[in-house]
């Protein structure tokens, strides 16, 4: 019911990765950042072969982030049944790991080192209880939620023993296991195309802005268009054609990408000054030429018009 798409952090991310200066003093930390994101990531659609062997009628939600009250909360994976609710939260652990109970701290062996982390079983139930809670806003009270922490790799030895920690293969023979356990039907087909298209209309995607993130200045990032082939920042336009100073490459449409790291990076609106200074332009109408080919939507007369950054949101 909502697909799994790459985190709009992650795109920030990614973005600021080409745009930050390699030398800059915080470029380290944002790389590892980043490979943290991208794993968590590619753990959460390592499971998604597994979720296709659940019944055809479950109603699956990926990334949902929703509003309990006063307090956001996001879940990796949400499945709706007829008769109960599942909240999914994926972890990508290399190594072993231990869970403490007592001290609600995961201790993760890798290396030969340890490290401490807080226990997702905390996250877990948290989820759960704002999920709960807020179905009964939805006047859907009697509905069981389950929550479990899903082992996205194979290779992670977990050396504690708790039924709400699976491992990614396990999910069909689980839910073979809940269905047997929540046979009573809660919801009648139409109550669920109903909770489905509430849950949809009510998801806020969280949208922080990398900048401030990072505590950036805005004159830190690189501007220019980069080259599609060798990522060199800027390329020059000639003839109609981006051109690359250092591996002579040409491109017709290098400035696309541009314009989105641009959003991701500061705004979806954009003024033709700040396209020109942006992909480095010099005059008002080839900037112009550049916003009407892309055919982005636009409010304001022509002295005063703000373009909208349109990007393709399929990058899985």
């Amino acid at each position: 019911m909502k697909e799994r798409l790459k985190p709009l952090f992650l795109q920030k991310q990614e973005a600021l990765l080409r745009r930050l200066p390699k030398i800059h003093k915080l470029y380290p930390k944002i790389e590892r950042d980043y490979k943290k994101s991208l794993a968590g990531y590619k753990g959460e659609k390592s499971i998604d072969y597994f979720l296709s062997y659940l019944k055809e009628e479950y109603l699956i939600f990926h990334n949902v982030r929703l509003l309990d009250r006063k307090h956001y909360f996001q879940m990796d994976t949400l499945i709706i049944t007829p008769s109960f609710a599942c909240v999914l939260e994926v972890k990508n652990i290399a190594g072993s790991i231990y869970i403490n109970e007592e001290t609600d701290q995961m201790i993760r062996t890798l290396d030969g080192k340890e490290e401490g982390f807080l226990s997702p079983l905390i996250q877990v139930r948290r989820q759960q209880d704002h999920f709960s809670r807020w179905l009964k806003e939805q006047k859907i009270p009697n509905m069981p939620c389950i929550g479990f922490v899903v082992l996205s790799n194979p290779s992670t030895i977990l050396k504690s023993s708790n039924s709400l920690i699976l491992q990614a293969a396990s999910i069909p023979s689980k839910f073979l296991h809940l269905e047997n356990k929540y046979k009573e039907m809660k919801l009648k087909k139409q109550s669920i195309n109903r909770l489905s298209a509430r849950i949809t209309e009510s998801h806020t995607e969280n949208d922080v802005s990398i900048i401030e993130h990072y505590q950036l200045l805005k004159s830190e990032i690189l501007t220019g268009v980069q080259c599609p082939y060798c990522e060199t920042i800027p390329l020059m336009k000639t003839f109609g054609f981006w051109t690359c100073q250092k591996c002579g490459q040409k491109s017709k449409n290098a400035h696309t990408k541009a314009l989105i790291d641009y959003k991701l990076l500061f705004s979806e609106r954009i003024s033709n000054r700040e396209v020109r200074s942006f992909l480095h332009i010099k005059s008002s109408s080839s900037a112009k030429r550049v916003l009407q080919k892309l055919h982005y939507p636009f409010t304001g007369n022509t002295k005063d018009r703000i373009y909208y950054i349109k990007s393709n949101q399929s990058d899985k």
